[in-house]
């Protein structure tokens, strides 16, 4: 009941179209009934020892009359219906893609994508049948058995009583089934997204599948969730299937009962033949629909389970991404006082975080004091990190694979709350900041680029709240150094890239996400190893372009190339989510530890590079 309640609560605004639909398709019954009622005069007419043209002519009228309202009404319902119900589902669908946008970056990691769209798209839909199909349904079914009963009462009320004995019993028998196909149904919607998201990760890494040649091992995963969803579909068929003998049997049955109790009745000469052919009109009408019963309750259970499945998405907590915090666009123009100084008096406490106005900008002062975080219950990840980063500096991060490096730059923009200790940017408590604030004044290169199905000068603008003239995009794509690459396209900055960017080179979908971050002008950076798929003529032609933009910005470097850690203010050194060493370039090469062991490996890999070209360059000599 409480999922029943649910789903007629979201009608909302299309309640007064949904009762206007629902009170013609009444008005459809009653006219679809009381032109079944004057079928019984026709007959009798035709039948009497003298015909009466004007009153035959009279019920002719009066039975095209009813079927033409009968026909208007339906449609009218059904035009109705629709429309209130794609209203809903629009709905709907809105509120659900917005929720996931919403919800927090340890939820996605936990959820897969495949999993998501099933309940987007095939849950949806399913709803959407509760709305179009079932409702009306339900409830064409319940005026038929009131309206109909009530024109069979008309002619004679023992018919009328005998014809009602199977209502009862198949609502019985419905419930029974319902209960069975509900849990059917769950078993095989969640083994059809188990499906769906196999075969997105599967088409999502196919390069890597083929590469390693796992084609016969993919196939025997998927065959086994595939065989899984088999199981759960015959299961659900078989309670569905089950249903339809019983159901047609009863009716059948019922049917013939009150054929031959009505036939009897003329025999005797209590009712006339007009009676008993008007009689049949109404039973066919009355009791053949209630075997549609069974299908609407299948149905509907099918659409609780999916309501139940968007529901649990619906019910997710989501990130709180404002705050509740007003900016004050003329703070910042106003006053030339630091922004710490502006918030000498600001409580640390987040839940006081109502008492500041935001500036348009941060200075990018941060620091870390004592902070541990770990992924929800799993072991620590970083432990009693400690620094600070000055505005306008830069600090790299370098480390083994799974020392925190990553997981540091992304506690900046809040992706993850952290358990203890303390993150300030510019003396605030970084909990104290609305999220999007933080993500809309922090720029972030990732280690895997992301780009959209869209032209290169729109991915190039993604994210920018404001208005771009073509001059800045060409600008920001120059400090990336793919400029010129772009030009070589047919279509320049109009040119389609594929889904996530596949007809670009690694190379270039990070410079684009580079000129993209350039654009934003940001006044914190973050580079997650963004260097990675370059080469290293191209990294020193990204190094050169970005140096000039980079000052007066405070700056995260993840990376392991020397050339790129060595122009960093700050080295941080981490390992196992601790910090291990921390300072300059010429510091660190001068003590033991992980930063000189890499340094003297990149350099003698170096020079070994560099006398193998001079020896191939003095053997072509």
């Amino acid at each position: 009941m409480k999922t029943l309640h649910s789903l007629i609560f979201l009608i909302g605004k299309q309640k007064t179209i949904f009762i206007f639909a629902i009170l013609t398709l009444l008005l459809g019954v009653t006219f679809e009934a009381s032109g079944r009622l004057v079928i019984r005069d026709i007959v009798d007419t035709v039948l009497a020892d003298k015909i009466n043209l004007t009153n035959m002519k009279n019920l002719i009228l009066l039975f095209t009359f009813c079927t033409l309202m009968q026909g208007t009404f339906h449609f009218i319902s059904a035009r109705w219906k629709t429309s209130a119900t794609e209203s809903i589902v629009r709905s709907i669908r809105n509120k659900l893609f917005n929720h996931i946008q919403q919800l927090s970056f340890h939820y996605h990691d936990h959820t897969p994508v495949g999993e998501l769209v099933q309940r987007a798209t095939s849950d949806v839909d399913s709803v959407r049948r509760f709305y179009g199909d079932q409702i009306p349904g339900i409830l064409q079914i319940i005026f038929r058995c009131l309206i109909f009963f009530a024109a069979i009462a008309l002619i004679d009320i023992r018919i009328a009583l005998v014809t009602s004995i199977i209502i009862p019993v198949l609502t019985i028998i419905s419930t029974f089934f319902f209960h069975r196909i509900y849990q059917a149904y769950d078993l095989l919607q969640t083994c059809e997204g188990e499906v769906s998201s196999s075969v997105q990760e599967n088409l999502n890494g196919i390069r890597v599948v083929r590469a390693f040649a796992q084609q016969n091992y993919e196939n025997r995963m998927f065959e086994t969730k595939n065989r899984a969803q088999l199981n759960a579909g015959l299961k659900e068929v078989f309670w569905h299937s089950s249903y339809w003998p019983v159901a047609h049997i009863l009716c059948g049955t019922q049917l013939c009962v009150s054929i031959l109790y009505t036939g009897y009745t003329v025999i005797n000469g209590e009712n006339t033949v007009g009676t008993l052919v008007a009689a049949s009109f109404l039973f066919n009408g009355l009791i053949w629909p209630l075997q549609d019963l069974g299908r609407l309750i299948t149905e509907i259970s099918h659409s609780f389970v999916s309501f139940n499945r968007i529901e649990e998405i619906m019910t997710e907590e989501t990130e709180d991404t404002e705050n509740n915090i007003s900016r004050d666009s003329t703070l910042i123009q106003n006053d030339d006082k630091p922004l710490s100084d502006r918030y000498k008096n600001h409580s640390q406490s987040a839940d006081n975080s109502n008492n500041f106005k935001l500036p348009l900008r941060l200075e990018g002062h941060i620091e870390f004091e004592n902070l541990c975080f770990s992924y929800g219950d799993t072991a620590p990840v970083l432990k009693n990190i400690s620094f600070e980063c000055k505005p306008g500096q830069k600090i790299a991060l370098v480390g083994e694979t799974g020392s925190g490096k990553t997981s540091i730059v992304n506690l900046l923009p809040r992706f993850y709350p952290y358990q203890s200790g303390k993150l300030l940017i510019d003396r605030i408590p970084v909990t104290d900041y609305p999220r999007n604030y933080l993500r809309k004044n922090i720029g972030i290169v990732e280690q895997n680029p992301f780009l959209f199905t869209t032209t290169i000068r729109e991915n190039i603008e993604y994210g920018t709240d404001r208005d771009i003239d073509f001059e800045e995009v060409v600008k920001a794509a120059k400090a990336a150094a793919i400029h010129n690459d772009i030009m070589r396209f047919p279509l320049k900055y109009d040119t389609v890239v594929g889904e996530k960017g596949i007809s670009l080179s690694g190379g270039q979908k990070q410079r684009i996400v580079i000129a993209r971050t350039i654009l934003k002008d940001p006044h914190i950076l973050i580079l997650d190893d963004s260097t990675s798929a370059v080469d290293a003529d191209t990294e020193q032609c990204i190094r050169k372009a970005i140096n000039n933009l980079l000052k007066g910005r405070s700056t995260f470097i993840i990376a392991h190339r020397i050339q790129t850690l060595k122009e960093a203010d700050i080295i941080i050194v981490l390992k196992e989510g601790e910090i291990k060493q921390q300072g300059s370039h010429d510091e660190l090469i001068k003590v033991p530890g992980f930063y000189k062991d890499i340094f003297e490996i990149q350099t003698r890999i170096e020079k070994e590079l560099i006398l193998e070209i001079e020896s191939n360059r003095k053997g072509k000599l």
